[in-house]
C-alpha cells in the first residue's frame, strides 16, 4: 500500500506538471500572438501606431521601457532605419519630450558597455544597438547624448563627466565617416590626427574648470582605433536579404527537403550567435552573460524544442 500511495503521488505530481506546461504553453501562444501582430502593425504602420496598438493589448509595453525592450528584442525582425528615426525624434510637447528621451534611455541599456573602451562601445552602439542611425543631424545628436548617459553609468571613473563622452562619441562618428568614406575627387582628403586634435581643443570637461584640452594619448588611440577598423551597421533589410538568399540557395540544393530551410535557419542565427559572442570575447577577454537578441534568440531557437520535450517526458 505505501508504494501504490507513493506511485500516485508521483503520477499527480507528473500530472499537475504537464496542466502547468500546458498552461505555460496557451500562455506563450497568447503573447506570441500579440507579439506577431504587433510586428505586423510596426511593418505597416510604423512605430508610433505601432506603439499605441501595444498600449491597447499589453499593459507590460505601455510605459517607454517596456517599447524599448520590445524594439531591442525583436530588432532581427523589424526596420532598423525606422527604429533610429523613431528613437532620435525629440517631441513637440513637454510630456513627448519626456517620452522619447525615456525611451533613448532604456533602449541603450539593454547594451552592455561595461569594460569597454569608448570606441569598442561605440561599436556595439551602431553595429548591434538595434537600430540604424538616422542622416539628420539634430537626431544624431539626442541619440549620441543618450548613448553617453549609458556608457558613462556602466563605466565609472573613466570620464569624469558624461558630457566629455558626448563629445568625444559625436567625433568618433564623425570620424568613422571621414576616414572610410569613398574619395571622389583627387582633391578630396581625409582627416589627419592632428585636425582631430585642433577639433577637440578647450573641450574637456574634466576637473572643476571646463575648457581644458583632451589626453593627446587618448585622441591618437581613438583616432588610430577608429583607422584600423570601419564600423559597419547592417539595417534589418539587408539582414534579411541575406538569410533569404540563403534559404533560397538551400531549397535549390535539397529539393523536397522541408527541413532544409529550419536547419539552415538554424545554422544561419547560430553562426551570428558566434560571431557576436567573439567580438564580446575581443572587448571582455572572456565569455559572459549577454542580454544581446541576436545570443539569445539564437540559443533559443536552437535549443527550445530540446528543453520541451525533456520537461514533457
Amino acid at each position: 500500500r505505501g508504494g501504490g500511495g507513493k506511485a500516485n503521488n508521483s503520477t499527480k505530481i507528473r500530472l499537475q506538471r504537464r496542466s502547468t506546461w500546458s498552461a505555460r504553453q496557451l500562455m506563450q501562444a497568447e503573447s506570441d500572438l500579440v507579439m506577431e501582430q504587433a510586428i505586423r502593425k510596426f511593418k505597416n504602420d510604423g512605430c508610433k501606431k505601432c506603439y499605441k496598438y501595444m498600449r491597447t493589448c499589453n499593459p507590460a509595453y505601455s510605459t517607454p521601457a517596456g517599447y524599448a525592450d520590445f524594439l531591442y528584442k525583436n530588432q532581427d525582425k523589424l526596420d532598423q532605419k525606422e527604429i533610429g528615426d523613431y528613437l532620435g525624434t525629440e517631441g513637440k510637447s513637454e510630456e513627448e519630450k519626456k517620452y522619447f528621451e525615456e525611451l533613448r534611455r532604456h533602449h541603450f541599456k539593454n547594451n552592455q558597455f561595461a569594460g569597454a573602451t569608448l570606441v569598442q562601445a561605440v561599436r556595439i552602439f551602431l553595429e548591434n544597438g538595434g537600430f540604424y542611425l538616422p542622416g539628420e543631424g539634430q537626431k544624431i545628436g539626442l541619440i549620441i547624448e543618450s548613448f553617453a548617459d549609458a556608457y558613462h553609468a556602466q563605466n565609472s571613473g573613466k570620464f569624469a563627466h558624461k558630457d566629455d563622452v558626448e563629445v568625444l562619441a559625436y567625433q568618433v562618428v564623425m570620424l568613422n565617416t571621414d576616414l572610410h568614406r569613398p574619395l571622389k575627387k583627387k582633391t578630396d582628403r581625409r582627416m589627419t590626427l592632428e585636425e582631430l586634435i585642433r577639433n577637440l581643443r578647450g573641450q574637456c570637461n574634466e576637473g572643476r574648470k571646463a575648457g581644458k584640452d583632451y589626453n593627446r594619448e587618448l585622441i591618437e588611440s581613438i583616432y588610430n582605433e577608429v583607422k584600423l577598423r570601419p564600423f559597419r551597421a547592417m539595417t534589418a533589410a539587408e539582414a534579411q536579404k541575406i538569410l533569404e538568399e540563403k534559404l533560397a540557395k538551400n531549397n535549390g540544393d535539397k529539393k523536397g527537403g522541408g527541413g532544409g530551410d529550419r536547419m539552415q535557419y538554424f545554422t544561419t542565427i547560430t553562426r551570428k550567435a558566434e560571431i557576436e559572442l567573439a567580438n564580446t570575447a575581443l572587448i571582455f577577454q572572456t565569455y559572459r552573460s549577454s542580454k544581446s537578441p541576436t545570443i539569445v534568440k539564437g540559443l533559443y531557437d536552437v535549443c527550445w524544442w530540446l528543453v520541451a520535450s525533456t520537461i514533457d517526458a
